[in-house]
């Protein structure tokens, strides 16, 4: 995947080039197709398929719509929008709820959804984060309390902070 000026910080890290390689990867052996078949424009059952289930875990992630989208896209430049990525998510649902198959193959990949899964880490990292998040509280919660509800709802996706300051080291 090139990079996209265009795509947020989020999608920058959830889809960088080597976790992309590594999901479509996994899934075209689960899938018995070549890896390069599911970036191209190929509408192969099985292709098509792989593709979708590659879409669905990057969602899965953590990613956006229309990063899932971009980083699909091809060498050539052939493309797919967001649309594309949902009707993805809705096809390979409804597999699993019905195809055997399917169902066997995302048992297979499911863990590549889970955005703590590590992808052959070669560093060691310890993050310190400061957010502002406007919450409303009773005023006779001490102080412990606010901030621990505050990071619960971000944490839990009730909340957005308004702005987010980060420190990073190496261990």
């Amino acid at each position: 995947m090139k990079p996209n000026k265009h795509m947020g910080p989020v999608d920058k890290v959830l889809l960088s080039r080597a976790i992309v390689d590594t999901i479509i990867a996994k899934v075209a052996a689960s899938y018995d197709v070549n890896p390069s078949a599911i970036r191209s424009r190929r509408r192969y059952r099985q292709v098509a398929e792989a593709r979708q289930m590659v879409m669905h875990l990057l969602v899965e992630r953590g990613a956006t719509l229309m990063g899932t989208a971009r980083a699909l896209t091809d060498q050539h430049g052939n493309g797919r929008d967001h649309g594309t990525v949902i009707h993805a998510r809705r096809k390979i649902l409804n597999l699993i709820d019905s195809c055997k198959q399917t169902r066997r193959r995302w048992n297979e990949v499911k863990h590549l959804a889970d955005p703590e899964f590590g992808f052959h880490a070669t560093r060691h990292y310890r993050v310190f984060m400061s957010a502002n998040v406007d919450v409303l509280a009773d005023e006779d919660l001490p102080r412990e309390e606010v901030e621990r509800r505050a990071t619960i709802r971000v944490f839990a996706g009730r909340a957005t902070p308004k702005m987010v300051d980060y420190q990073m080291e190496k261990i």
